[in-house]
């Protein structure tokens, strides 16, 4: 348990474990490693920007094969690589995910990952429910290199309104001269209760965010 102490509210937060769902298309375990089969595994993930060869730079890798960015912490069995390291455009590629229902919960995603950016302006961004114009990204990392390649990795959560079975998108931007590696997508409803008053969700967001 989790206990954060503001001003006017005492807030306990609680993860519910195990996790309720995978984000649609999350899981690349029994996929075969190479490019990732858009369309025959569904809608989800969605390729939504990139070059001519986007397609071929979203791939399925064995975890621990991840090249020049550093393992996936906790990675296992296949993860999914967005590499852009040879493209002038963004890759933009977009999850659904949802959380069943259950009162007075949070909907929580989350992932690990591993990054990589090899000259200034490459990187990541990602963004919870969008509106389509990507503009307002819920994280990022946009280092400015010096001696390329710039690292980063770990673990994100984000929460994305109730658990009320609503859709929800996760999309992640990666820029030229970026790679991004990701495994365990999942969801999760987190348990919120307030003694005084509910926080407003942009603080419990940012509560999630690493």
């Amino acid at each position: 348990m989790r206990w954060v102490l503001g001003l006017v509210l005492i807030l306990s937060v609680a993860a519910v474990v195990p996790a309720l769902a995978d984000v649609d298309g999350g899981d690349v375990d029994p996929l075969p490693v190479g490019p990732f089969p858009f369309g025959a595994n569904g809608p989800s993930p969605a390729l939504l920007g990139g070059d001519s060869m986007a397609p071929m730079r979203v791939t399925v890798v064995m975890a621990g094969d991840e090249t020049g960015a550093p393992t996936i912490p906790q990675g296992s069995g296949n993860v999914l690589c967005l590499d852009n390291r040879q493209s002038t455009v963004p890759l933009i590629i977009q999850f659904t995910f949802s959380c069943s229902e259950s009162i007075r919960t949070a909907c929580q995603v989350s992932y690990d990952y591993t990054a990589a950016a090899w000259a200034f302006g490459g990187g990541f961004e990602v963004f919870v429910d969008d509106d389509g114009t990507l503009s307002n990204p819920d994280d990022l990392y946009r280092p400015p290199v010096g001696f390329p390649p710039s690292t980063t990795q770990g673990s994100k959560h984000f929460l994305a309104g109730d658990c009320d079975a609503a859709v929800h998108t996760l999309t992640f931007v990666v820029f030229p001269e970026g790679v991004l590696y990701l495994d365990n997508l999942e969801t999760d409803c987190i348990d919120i209760t307030t003694p005084t008053q509910r926080s407003s969700w942009s603080h419990l967001k940012a509560l999630y965010r690493d």
